[in-house]
């Protein structure tokens, strides 16, 4: 995706990265497996995966068929811990997705996972190509209905009134004569 595209974009993944971390965070302090797969459940759609690591980057819950394989490096996951979170993008096979990368907190405030949620961007790239070529397109069509108005009006509005307009001083000049 485009620079400008991405930016706009991002806030998109960061905002359900935030409400599964405030869900995850008690469940895996009291480590409720069955919660965190049902959370993790309901954030799975075709563009969007999202799997929980533990302090050292390793999986701690991948959920079955996680697509971001092979996973990321456990440093890059990691990274989640040193700051508010990361944000990177990797590419796997065809597929590019961009991960967010955040420590969930257990109830004493200390980090006890990493939550990583990852958006395919393909069908971004995809989607601003055709974007783009329907813009082409209906540019192309004002121009070309642009070019065809402009002298059909001019004839119609301009040039039949003025040569009338002639005419008419030619007959009235002849006239006096």
């Amino acid at each position: 995706p485009t620079r400008a595209s991405g930016e706009d974009l991002k806030p998109q993944t960061r905002a359900p990265t935030r409400a599964l971390q405030a869900a995850l965070g008690p469940d895996i302090d009291l480590r409720e497996w069955t919660d965190i797969k049902s959370g993790l459940a309901r954030v799975r759609q075709d563009d969007v995966a999202a799997a929980v690591f533990d302090l050292d980057g390793k999986p701690m819950f991948l959920p079955e068929g996680f697509p971001i394989q092979p996973l990321p490096e456990p440093p890059q996951i990691r990274a989640a811990l040193t700051s508010n979170g990361t944000e990177f993008m990797t590419d796997r096979g065809d597929t590019s997705w961009f991960c967010r990368a955040v420590a969930l907190e257990a109830h004493s405030g200390q980090p006890d996972g990493i939550l990583l949620i990852g958006q395919r961007w393909n069908d971004v790239e995809n989607d601003l190509r055709t974007r783009l070529e329907t813009a082409v397109m209906a540019s192309l069509f004002v121009a070309l209905f642009i070019a065809i108005a402009i002298p059909v009006v001019s004839q119609r509005y301009v040039a039949r009134p003025l040569a009338e307009l002639s005419d008419r001083v030619t007959r009235l000049s002849s006239d006096e004569q």
